[in-house]
């Protein structure tokens, strides 16, 4: 399997067989996007699951009452494909409730209109959704029981050839994210950040032998056990952000193989070729998710609910 995008960009031009004079580097790059970008429409596998939780005012917003019923909402989160589940829980992590009624945004808005399920309805307008919720003491707050709400939902992964951010979230003792680049002098390559380090007047750590208190960066958090690679000139310590494990890439790099040719070959409009590698395509992903749903089907008796809301 590829271990980075630049490999998978190499394998897709063998496969290809084309020389760089017919399709650059930079076309076949782009159909290995769009691949991966055609397979989030329709792909549904744990890897691609995520959950999300949101608290306080700052991301829970207070609505204007609707009908009687306090409204909350919450932004989407950017690499959002489809809605799950949504449910409250208490500080604990304990379900308060489960929103299992989803409503159509014109009926969601009309206080006028019939609510099979009041309190366990949601709908999304633009990049928010919209939760109904229990009467707190404040119009629009929780219940005094509810702490979170958490969105379990399907989602793209990052980019093919995404780095690590070099930011203090992913600073750590252990490296696993940023490491200090081969060169730490001289200006940042492509891919790379900086972190200046300061000493606690603010001011560049630029001494030789280096500070030993406790310093910090601009936006950023560092140790003293790093100022050894503090350039004497510059104050500036290089890193460079780490390649993420990435499932597509890493573990399933034939769906961006076969996606890539068929977009590469209608780009070179050999039209039987990229039928070809389209139906590869498809199949794959259809794979994948009749593998999931047998996954699903197994190792125990299976009870589905449904909700009519209120057809039936």
């Amino acid at each position: 399997m590829a271990d980075t995008f630049s490999e998978l960009v190499i394998r897709v031009r063998d496969w290809l067989n084309r020389d760089t004079d017919v399709i650059s580097d930079t076309i076949v790059q782009d159909c290995i996007r769009w691949a991966a970008d055609d397979a989030y429409r329709t792909l549904r596998v744990p890897p691609l699951e995520c959950t999300a939780l949101f608290t306080g005012l700052g991301e829970l917003v207070p609505e204007p009452s609707i009908g009687g019923l306090t409204v909350t909402s919450f932004g989407v989160p950017a690499d959002l494909i489809e809605v799950i589940k949504i449910r409250t829980t208490n500080s604990e992590g304990k379900t308060v409730r489960v929103l299992d009624s989803k409503v159509d945004v014109r009926t969601f808005f009309n206080p006028e209109s019939e609510r099979v399920n009041a309190y366990n309805g949601w709908t999304r307008k633009g990049n928010r959704i919209y939760i109904t919720t229990q009467v707190g003491t404040i119009a629009g707050e929780f219940s005094s029981s509810e702490t979170y709400v958490e969105l379990y939902y399907y989602r793209r992964l990052a980019a093919l050839d995404a780095l690590y951010t070099v930011e203090a979230a992913n600073f750590d003792a252990s490296s696993s994210y940023i490491e200090l680049a081969e060169t730490q002098a001289g200006a940042a390559a492509f891919g790379e950040g900086f972190l200046q380090i300061l000493d606690n007047n603010g001011d560049p750590v630029i001494e030789n032998p280096p500070l030993t208190d406790t310093v910090f960066a601009v936006g950023n958090t560092a140790v003293d056990t790093l100022l050894t690679a503090v350039d004497p000139a510059t104050g500036v310590i290089k890193f460079i952000g780490k390649i993420p494990n990435h499932w597509l890439l890493n573990e399933n790099e034939k769906l961006l193989i076969y996606g890539g040719l068929a977009e590469a070959f209608a780009y070179l409009q050999e039209d039987d070729q990229a039928q070809k590698y389209k139906e590869r395509f498809v199949e794959e992903i259809s794979q994948l998710n009749d593998e999931d749903v047998r996954r699903n089907a197994t190792g125990g008796t299976i009870q589905m609910n449904f909700n009519g809301r209120g057809l039936i």
